[in-house]
């Protein structure tokens, strides 16, 4: 009876020991899907090209987008950028520093969920300057907006197509 015990209290300490991972996969139709952060539920997603539009009225706003991954930190995937077209990005941290996305994950389609926030940008490059390798340059745009989107993400989807 106690062996019995001790193995049910085993097994559902491994059940939720696996539910806990901070990385998770799923497939659907289309794309194997994989969580970062708090799993989310693909909702009401925000093409990245329309967010500028969402803050007509409001300095941020909660909410889901999609877009392609431009870049990564590549240290250790702390930060990523996803292309708003027109020459603009969106950059994504991951909320109170609790996750990280592959470094590899340029290229993918993300979903993230969060706060999407409109700032008046200055230099907004510090953080970047220190993530490039020494002696690498940092990448300035010239056509410097007046304003930088950034968004702070609670959970992150990535996109994969299937093989």
């Amino acid at each position: 009876m106690k062996l019995q015990l001790a193995s049910i209290f085993l097994m559902a300490g491994l059940v939720w020991a696996c539910s806990q991972s901070t990385k998770q996969q799923e497939e659907d139709n289309d794309y194997e899907l994989s969580f970062y952060g708090e799993k989310i539920e693909q909702l009401s997603v925000v093409a990245a090209a329309d967010v500028r539009g969402k803050l007509e009225t409001a300095d941020s706003v909660e909410l889901q987008v999609e877009g392609i991954i431009t870049e990564v930190c590549k240290k250790k995937g702390c930060w990523m950028k996803i292309d708003m077209g027109n020459g603009e990005s969106l950059t994504v941290r991951f909320k109170d520093y609790g996750f990280f996305v592959p470094v590899e994950s340029q290229g993918k389609i993300a979903v993230i969920d969060g706060v999407l926030k409109k700032e008046i940008n200055e230099h907004h490059g510090h953080h970047h300057d220190h993530d490039h390798k020494e002696g690498e340059a940092c990448h300035q745009d010239e056509n410097v907006s007046e304003f930088v989107f950034n968004f702070t993400a609670k959970g992150v989807i990535l996109k994969e197509d299937k093989i």
